[in-house]
């Protein structure tokens, strides 16, 4: 049955639409009257009509502003407009709101009847495809996951995924104990995470999703309070029964399993901050950045590229004629399909963070290594072209990494950057540039170098070339202004202003003043 609102401030407009018509012929129920749009917002969380008839001019809150209000806490709610003005605005304003029907006053019963029925068979329809997506939807959860250890509460009951990885899987190959290797771990995992999730009672699905990387999606009947240390003692149960230390991403609940694919995704992306930088063990969405969390969302447009994807994030790429051929079909494919630039940089991100996993080291080890860590973290202001030059190079990193020579420490990444300034002074030098030659983002260098020198980059690169600005002065054959050029400042004057800020003098009274002591 249609439950229907009527909100309007003429008391008998109210009444005449409610009383001249036998709704429950119609299958229509009024559940609720309102004299202007603040009293009927204050009704709408209880009553939660199906179709609210609204006029346009009331008293307190006029019939627009209360249907775009009304939209932020009922979305899917229709809306019917009937009033006594014929203007353009109103009605332009109304179709912007998503308004259903405008209609205009005095409206016979005829006539409000049938779009009253218009409306029953739209809800129909949409009822109908919603139950065909629910059906395609569950099958999906049901095969993406496996087997699932219990019954799973579809209706009107909460879903929550939380993923982890194990951070020190390395101790696993040297320890002379039961637990030999990390393959033997790995075996035992969805075990020990069935038996705790049994033991909590609890309907879940476990999934091994990749070499270091396991799926738990969680279905229970009511909000789940205290979830955070729900994590921790699952966290010390891995601990006693395997001696695994875990990093745990962790998406949100949501109640029907419509959303799972989202919590999903919500999931993988926290995951992916430990890849980034130092964090928490447990890492929930909000803490995760926006342009990390939405690169790591459902993305539609992605679908023609799964094969490509599963590709490119082999940690054992085929030779490198191979590679290169499939790079340039991949690319070719790209521009064919017209991706726009953020569902380049998406695939692109979603390919290194699979490459991370796969390389099956713990995220701290990642982390530390500039040049693989970099993958992930790539700004958006790279772009697609830049993580494509990442992606080119891929197979020499994963090479250098597994075979050790690759690490780089703060002090290796500054000592490059140092001497990169030493040899380029003169030229247009900046932080994106350089971040391009050690492989980090421009923010991240910014960091490290504050961290390892003492000041930031800007400061000590303009402090090393008055430095040199003063070893030029000294040679009579350069005239001033081809010192500043020398010294990569373009614009003379502000050389001169700078040169005075650091050394107290004009370059050239610096001149003299030096030259005479030489001649002394």
């Amino acid at each position: 049955m249609l439950k229907l609102m009527i909100v309007d401030d003429e008391y008998f407009v109210r009444k005449g639409i409610i009383e001249s018509i036998s709704w429950a012929e119609y299958d229509v129920e009024i559940c609720g009257e309102a004299s202007d749009g603040s009293h009927a917002l204050s009704l709408l969380p209880d009553l939660r009509p199906d179709c609210i008839l609204t006029d346009i001019r009331m008293g307190e809150m006029d019939g627009l502003s209360f249907i775009e209000e009304a939209r932020k806490l009922l979305p899917d709610t229709i809306f019917v407009i009937l009033s006594g003005y014929d203007d353009f605005e109103y009605a332009r304003k109304a179709i912007s709101l998503g308004v259903s029907e405008y209609l205009l006053k005095p409206v016979g019963a005829e006539e409000l009847i049938k779009v009253i029925r218009k409306i029953q068979e739209k809800l129909r329809k949409n009822q109908e495809q919603e139950d065909s997506q629910n059906a395609s939807i569950q099958n999906s959860v049901m095969l993406s996951f496996n087997t699932p250890r219990a019954e799973l509460s579809i209706q009107d009951s909460y879903f929550r995924v939380f993923t982890f990885s194990v951070n020190n899987m390395e101790e696993f190959s040297s320890r002379n104990t039961a637990l030999s290797s990390w393959e033997t771990l790995r075996q035992q995992i969805p075990g020990v995470i069935q038996q705790y999730l049994d033991i909590a009672g609890i309907n879940h699905i476990v999934k091994v999703a990749g070499p270091n990387l396991f799926v738990v999606m969680l279905n229970y009947r009511t909000p789940f309070a205290g979830f955070t240390r729900f994590l921790e003692c699952f966290a010390e149960f891995l601990l006693s029964h395997t001696g695994s230390v875990i990093r745990t991403g962790c998406g949100e609940e949501f109640i029907g399993y419509h959303n799972i694919n989202q919590s999903y995704n919500q999931a993988f992306a926290a995951l992916a901050l430990h890849y980034c930088r130092e964090c928490g063990s447990i890492v929930y969405p909000r803490e995760v950045p926006d342009w990390l969390l939405r690169n790591y969302m459902y993305n539609p447009a992605l679908q023609n590229f799964k094969s490509d994807i599963r590709y490119f994030s082999r940690t054992a790429p085929s030779s490198p004629e191979q590679y290169a051929a499939r790079l340039e079909t991949f690319r070719q494919k790209m521009e064919r399909l017209n991706l726009d630039e953020e569902d380049r940089i998406t695939m692109l991100l979603k390919i290194f963070i699979l490459v991370l996993n796969r390389l099956e080291v713990s995220a701290d080890t990642i982390r530390k290594n500039s040049a693989l860590s970099a993958l992930l973290r790539g700004d958006k202001e790279e772009g697609s072209a830049g993580l494509f030059v990442r992606l080119e190079k891929l197979p020499g990193l994963i090479h250098d990494f597994l075979n050790g020579e690759s690490f780089q420490s703060y002090q290796n990444i500054i000592d490059i950057v140092i001497k990169y300034v030493h040899q380029h002074y003169g030229e247009n030098i900046s932080l994106n540039l350089l971040s391009r030659e050690v492989h980090v983002t421009p923010n991240y260098l910014s960091k490290v170098f504050k961290e390892t020198v003492g000041e930031n980059f800007k400061e000590w690169l303009t402090r090393y070339r008055i430095t040199k600005a003063k070893e030029l002065l000294m040679d009579p054959s350069l005239k001033t202004y081809e010192v500043a050029i020398m010294t990569g400042f373009s614009d003379y004057k502000h050389f001169a202003s700078v040169f005075k800020k650091y050394t107290g003098y004009s370059a050239k009274e610096y001149r003299l003043s030096q030259l005479g002591r030489a001649k002394k």
